[in-house]
């Protein structure tokens, strides 16, 4: 009698907990468009020599503060230069690109982007930034334009990942 008491008792508990409803999730069929804003800043070679090395510098800054801090995708779409779209990239040395990740303080962290975008942002203007560098290295051609296809998972609903398409000359 005891052991059934207790079983009732856990089964209770468990539905009580599964109908916690996490106050900050948004429900996935109201989405039209993601819960931060994800902008190109621009392309910038790297190399003045060889120009097959790249940089693409995104700016994701928060709609909302409760929302932000999206979680960083490893998944990337990219053509070169009207060419071919490579749909199921990664971003991982195998591909040939790695992410680095920056905050405000990407004037003392890489000066060299820092000056790029320094007159196209008003990083003060933002508190929560991030700033994301997709390096591509050894592409096999001169890249004078990109485009690429890329999002990042929403922070409420890590199921969630909306694609966005940027384009743009290399700088």
């Amino acid at each position: 009698m005891f052991k059934f008491i207790g079983i009732l008792i856990s089964l209770l508990f468990i539905d009580a907990c599964s109908t916690y409803v996490n106050p900050n999730f948004v429900e996935p069929a109201t989405y039209t468009k993601p819960l931060y804003n994800l902008e190109l800043l621009g392309i910038y070679s790297t190399d003045s020599t060889n120009k097959d090395d790249v940089v693409a510098l995104f700016a994701v800054t928060p709609i909302d503060t409760v929302h932000f801090r999206p979680s960083i995708s490893m998944k990337i779409g990219y053509s070169i230069n009207d060419g071919v779209f490579n749909e199921d990239s990664r971003i991982s040395p195998q591909y040939n690109c790695n992410m680095v990740i920056y905050g405000n303080n990407i004037n003392e962290r890489n000066p060299f982007l820092y000056n790029k975008i320094k007159y196209k942002f008003g990083i003060m203007a933002y508190q929560d930034v991030m700033f994301l560098a997709i390096n591509f290295w050894d592409l096999g051609e001169d890249v004078d334009k990109m485009k690429i296809k890329y999002g990042l998972w929403e922070k409420n609903n890590t199921r969630l990942r909306i694609e966005q398409e940027f384009s743009a000359q290399v700088e």
